[in-house]
Formats: structure tokens, sequence, C-alpha cells
């Protein structure tokens, strides 16, 4: 009987410690959960294509226009010239 009675303070006890930790960990939840949200807008994926091809006919003023508008459209980007072997 000691022993039951016991064991319900014990288990009475722990409650609060339970709740206090709890308590705290939703307060860290919250205070990390807008830092996430951001890095998330920050890193979702732009619109449109990924890759752009200019053929040899496309005029100075095409290029131009083609690479401000994929630079607007995506936030970082890098331009990789090459030549392409003739078949």
């Amino acid at each position: 009987m000691v022993r039951d009675i016991l064991l319900i303070l014990l288990m009475l006890s722990l409650l609060p410690i339970g709740l206090f930790v709890m308590v705290r960990l939703d307060r860290f939840l919250s205070a990390e959960s807008p830092k996430k949200e951001e890095k998330k807008e920050e890193t979702l994926p732009a619109e449109g294509p990924k890759q752009i091809f200019l053929s040899e006919n496309s005029s100075n003023e095409e290029i131009v226009e083609t690479i401000e508008s994929f630079r607007k459209s995506h936030g970082h980007i890098s331009i990789i010239i090459r030549e392409e072997e003739k078949k």
C-alpha cells in the first residue's frame, strides 16, 4: 500500500517537470520555425527554364535580351560559353 502511494506521488511529481520541459521545447520550436520558413523561401527554385541555348544565328541583341530576362527570373546565375564540334 505504501509502495503504491509512493509510486503515485512520484508520478505526480514528474508531471510538472514534464510540463515545464514541453513548454520550453514548444517555445524553442516556435522561435526556430520562422527562421526555417525564411530559408525555404530563399531556396525555392526559380520558375522557368534552368538552361538557355543560343544558336550561332542569334544576334547580339537577342543574346543580351535572353540573358537579362533569365537573370530577372533566377537569383544566382552562372554563364558558361562553350563551342560545340560540328558533326
